[in-house]
């Protein structure tokens, strides 16, 4: 699905949202640059070690996006 340019990843999100295909729809969020959600996602699926091989794989072109996991952890388990 990464290779293939001739479709449309914000329709294909559309029709699988609220579906199980967590990780198709995680890797839609990726090819439209919305990796908060995608961190999100995995997180909510308590896929906790994807999650941060992800960000550790991004942040060499996006620095912030392990401060946006550890973000999205506070705000999810502070109150645990």
């Amino acid at each position: 699905m990464e290779d293939k340019q001739n479709y449309n990843p914000q329709t294909l999100l559309e029709k699988i949202k609220n579906t199980w295909m967590k990780e198709e729809t995680i890797l839609l969020l990726v090819q439209e640059k919305k990796y908060e959600q995608a961190i999100e996602m995995y997180v909510n699926e308590k896929e906790f070690e994807e999650a941060e091989n992800f960000c550790s794989k991004k942040s060499k072109s996006d620095v912030g996006l392990m401060t946006t996991l550890l973000k999205i952890y506070f705000s999810k388990y502070t109150h645990l």
